[in-house]
């Protein structure tokens, strides 16, 4: 099957360009992208939270991530940055939303990122003051870390070994390297980047998860049964208070007790429509899931 799980743990550099919507503003701003920007200091903006670094490895870590801000610094796009301030931060975390499900997060290479956020440079109609306006573009080299190639993904199934994702579209090139979907991978790693998965073990997995819903909803529907028992066990008295509660208000208060007589029928109505709903509803879930579990395993046979 032309499947494949989360990627091997490879030192690998990942090139992307993320673009952010700015805030919307009252006047439509006039860009300049002709007037020659800066390049802003290198900043560190994570530490190495999430992992057991010592601060001389955080120090030598992020050393090489500002090595690379200056690499991609002297590139033509960026000497000099064109309508924009360039701002680059480094992170050597893997705890960020976006890393934190890297497969080899505490026992491979230790993932990073460097981002460059662009900034640029407008004025406004009726103004001739130049400022700096929302972030735009933001250009990002993942170290050690290839989740931008499947995160966003349909995700097929999982087992203990991970994600299992469909098998990436006509993989291009660019200088020699790999190129997925508006992502470069740079790395001297010589094996394939993405592993073939078998039938069989995305077949058990997709089992698996099916007998998990199932049990969860077995249980909801017992709890629910549960509960239904219960208010069936009590209706009588229900009824015997209801009945005792308007024949004292009748006395006093007759159309008082129609409004609570009709009230009261209605709350009955309802609560014993949605405890029919949610049993329904347990029943279905739990249907369905068997018959998914059934139809996986024949396919699997």
């Amino acid at each position: 099957m032309n499947l494949r799980p989360s990627p091997l743990r490879a030192g690998a550099c990942l090139f992307a360009i993320t673009v952010l919507a700015g805030s919307a503003s009252a006047q439509k701003p006039q860009f300049l992208p002709d007037k020659v920007g800066v390049w802003k200091p290198f900043r560190m903006s994570c530490d190495r939270s999430g992992h057991a670094l010592t601060s001389e490895q955080d120090r030598i870590y992020g050393s090489k991530l500002q090595r690379l801000s200056e690499a991609i610094h002297q590139s033509q796009v960026f000497n000099p940055p064109m309508g924009i301030e360039a701002k680059p931060t480094g992170c050597v975390n893997a705890t960020m939303e976006f890393l934190d499900e890297y497969p080899g997060n505490q026992t491979g290479p230790i993932p990073g990122y460097l981002m460059v956020g662009t900034f640029s440079y407008a004025y406004y109609a009726g103004t001739t003051r130049v400022v700096v306006s929302d972030e735009g573009p933001q250009f990002f080299v993942d170290v050690n870390s290839l989740m931008r190639l499947y995160s966003s993904s349909p995700e097929i199934a999982r087992d203990e070994g991970g994600k299992m994702f469909p098998l990436a579209a006509g993989t291009k090139s660019v200088q020699g390297f790999p190129f997925y979907d508006g992502n470069i991978v740079i790395t001297k790693v010589t094996r394939p980047i993405f592993l073939p998965v078998s039938a069989e073990r995305c077949l058990q997995a997709k089992i698996g998860q099916a007998q998990i819903e199932l049990a969860k909803a077995q249980a909801e529907h017992k709890k629910q049964s549960a509960y239904d028992g219960l208010w069936l066990a009590n209706r009588d008295r229900r009824e015997r208070d209801r009945e005792r509660t308007y024949q004292q208000l009748i006395t006093v208060n007759p159309k008082g007790a129609a409004d609570y007589l009709r009230a009261s029928e209605d709350n009955r109505e309802k609560a014993r429509g949605a405890s029919t709903s949610r049993g329904k509803q347990a029943c279905d879930a739990q249907h369905s899931r068997t018959i998914q579990a059934e139809g996986t395993r024949r396919l699997s046979a």
